[in-house]
């Protein structure tokens, strides 16, 4: 006999077909407890009678899918990114990949096999800059450079800017 695992959805089905097929439920009964028509149901219960519970479960169950990308492109993607395009973002390694290795994937499908194979994607933060934010040492909530050899409004008060400390 066949080890299959169902879902609690397949479970339920296996359940009212046994009794559809025991004569304890009528195929009306059966197709509204499971939200099926009766056409359904009478399918459902030719292939129960024929593979019996397996045959309740679903076709495609166990195998891999058709749509998923080949081990060997996977590889290569690996390969490049660990070896060239290591400071690369997914978007830039997907057009990368494209132009000059014609591989044509998603950015997510990028982003997966990277994940996959511990890679992550470069997360740089550029220092800050006159006119943006600025990082805090704890004391305010926030700091905006305005001019560049101004001075920063804090949340509580009005200090130098950090990033011209020399310049005054």
């Amino acid at each position: 006999m066949d080890k299959v695992t169902m879902s609690k959805k397949e479970l339920r089905r296996v359940e009212v077909i046994a009794q559809l097929e025991a004569g304890t439920l009528k195929t009306k009964e059966a197709s509204e407890l499971l939200g099926l028509s009766d056409r359904q149901v009478k399918r459902l219960r030719r292939t129960y009678r024929k593979k019996g519970a397996v045959g309740l479960a679903h076709g495609n169950r166990g195998k891999a899918s058709p749509r998923r990308t080949e081990a060997h492109i996977r590889e290569q993607v690996v390969e490049l990114v660990t070896e060239k395009y290591r400071d690369y973002n997914n978007q830039h390694v997907q057009e990368i990949l494209a132009e000059r290795h014609e591989i044509g994937l998603s950015v997510s499908t990028i982003r997966r096999i990277r994940l996959a194979a511990g890679i992550g994607s470069p997360t740089s933060h550029p220092p800050a800059r006159p006119g943006g934010l600025v990082g805090n040492n704890g004391n305010e909530r926030f700091s905006i450079c305005l001019i560049p050899a101004s001075f920063c409004f804090s949340a509580f008060r009005i200090r130098p800017c950090p990033l011209q400390r020399n310049a005054l």
